[in-house]
């Protein structure tokens, strides 16, 4: 009894020495912060669990300033001119233990991704047999694919809210984006979409899953010791299949892709993964080509269909602004689907588009990274020692009058162009400094891979619909949802969808 007493002192004699130590390691206790954050990461759990962890963040930059302290080892930074040193090149910022929530499993053993991996020179190694397949002129190629694919959709849209019966219809406009945004991942991947457009629905439970593993993830990220006692453990990999559903996915369309006699038509991503693998096989093992193909599906989908919801949900709501995008589509003479030659000189839709990605950033986690052996001396002249935690979110950055001119927390396009009487040099130099603090794709060595493909997705499905395609929220007086544990994920945004005046259906549906 004595010994089992001593043991519990022990114990908890050990957890308060702990906790004391880690509230008080120098330079992170010299920072602002909710008390408790001096002595456990579970505040930021909970505040990931709310589903709402930007509107804290914002929160705590207006009530502790540009640094805060928001877990024993971490804090967060808000201010300009810090994103780019942290997260750039030339600073040796690594991520984070973070990451290693989001290592998948195969096998019953975590294997490094491209986008879990830490360690600089693995993700550099990882990435170098297929930074070209990313590249913009690659992307380019597919662009008779994506027409296909937006051209379809109108047609499922049509069909199922605008015609016969149907037409009024109450349309889940964020649902379907994202069947497209699928869609065209499978367009990329697999030259074949893979049929959430054509059912409606979710297909084989893919959104389900991904809904949950995001959820999971964004959640214990934020202690990643807990992922270690959950999914991690012997007991859990020894009783629950060990492999990530999207790697046996994966597997199964790799399986599928070989045993064709040769895939016919243009190179899709599958093609080059299976090129990579023969080029570089000391790199591109099975294990990381089932990564390649996963991370596609995992990452491909929710990040654009964020991006497309905010578009249209700010320029259908906002005065003026659907008038403005349409004049200038109009005015170019363009054909819809609308060419990407075309929507990269259309100055008023490249406005909007950056503009929407500004004032709702896709993510609601911080983009940690650990300070290296040197330290690092935030402006207020407080060092930071080495294996201290900084993360940052652009919901931070991205409201700041500084950068964006009056009113940031309006949505306005116009702010991106130059003004009637601004003289051009003010301008430009104004315009340098919001694409400088524009953190949209991220920055530095871990910028967005798949940027190019999201560009060329969004530059040319949202001004097909905005031109060709009336539409009204089905309750205007009503707020769109947002919540998500990784992705600000929008919902509650019924539409009822027609024709514009003037459109020839039949040319877009046929």
């Amino acid at each position: 009894m004595l010994a089992y007493i001593i043991s519990v002192v022990g114990i908890v004699a050990f957890s308060i020495l702990r906790l004391i130590h880690n509230s008080s390691k120098p330079g992170v206790r010299d920072l602002p912060g909710p008390w408790l954050a001096k002595y456990t990461d579970l505040l930021r759990v909970y505040w990931a669990w709310k589903g709402d962890s930007w509107i804290t963040f914002q929160r705590l930059k207006k009530e502790y300033g540009n640094a805060v302290r928001i877990g024993p080892n971490t804090i967060m930074l808000s201010e300009q001119g810090q994103f780019d040193k942290i997260l750039g090149f030339k600073e040796d910022f690594v991520k984070s233990d973070a990451m290693k929530v989001w290592t998948p499993m195969q096998d019953g053993k975590p294997v490094g991704s491209i986008v879990s991996t830490r360690d600089r020179k693995v993700h550099a190694n990882l990435k170098r047999p297929i930074a070209g397949i990313y590249s913009m002129s690659n992307a380019i190629t597919f662009e008779p694919g994506v027409d296909d694919t937006i051209k379809y959709f109108l047609k499922r849209l049509d069909e199922t809210f605008m015609t016969g019966s149907n037409a009024g219809k109450s349309c889940d406009i964020d649902n379907w984006v994202q069947y497209f945004a699928f869609d065209v991942v499978g367009e990329f991947t697999l030259s074949s979409r893979l049929g959430f457009l054509e059912k409606g629905l979710d297909i084989d439970g893919m959104l389900h899953d991904l809904n949950n593993e995001i959820a999971y993830r964004g959640l214990v990220q934020n202690m990643p010791v807990l992922d270690r006692w959950l999914r991690k453990n012997p007991i859990y990999t020894y009783l629950k299949s060990p492999t990530n559903k999207f790697v046996l996915r994966a597997r199964s369309l790799i399986q599928a892709r070989l045993s064709e006699v040769k895939h016919a038509g243009h190179p899709d991503f599958m093609d080059r993964f299976l090129e990579a693998q023969k080029q570089y096989p000391g790199i591109v093992s099975n294990e990381v080509l089932g990564q390649y193909v996963a991370t596609n599906f995992l990452a491909g989908s929710d990040t654009t269909a964020v991006v497309m919801r905010t578009i249209l949900y700010y320029t259908i709501r906002t005065p003026g602004v659907l008038a403005k995008v349409r004049e200038e589509l109009d005015n170019s003479g363009t054909t819809y689907p609308v060419p990407y030659k075309t929507a990269q000189h259309l100055p008023y839709l490249d406005a909007l588009i950056r503009e929407a990605m500004r004032i709702h950033f896709i993510a609601s986690f911080l983009l940690e990274r650990v300070v290296p052996a040197s330290g690092y001396t935030l402006p207020n002249g407080i060092k930071l020692s080495q294996g201290t935690i900084v993360g940052m979110n652009p919901w931070t950055l991205n409201f700041d009058e500084e950068i964006w001119g009056p009113e940031p927390d309006s949505f306005k396009p116009d702010r991106w162009l130059k003004g009637e009487s601004e003289e051009t040099e003010i301008f430009e130099k104004r315009l340098a400094v919001m694409k400088h603090n524009d953190f949209s794709f991220s920055y530095g060595p871990r910028v967005c891979l798949g940027r190019h493909i999201a560009t060329l997705e969004i530059w040319k499905v949202m001004p097909t619909m905005l031109g060709l395609l009336d539409m009204e929220f089905v309750h205007p007086e009503r707020e769109w949802k947002v919540e998500g544990y990784f992705f600000a994920r929008q919902s509650d945004m019924d539409m009822r969808l027609k024709w514009r005046e003037g459109v020839n259906r039949e040319f877009y549906i046929e």
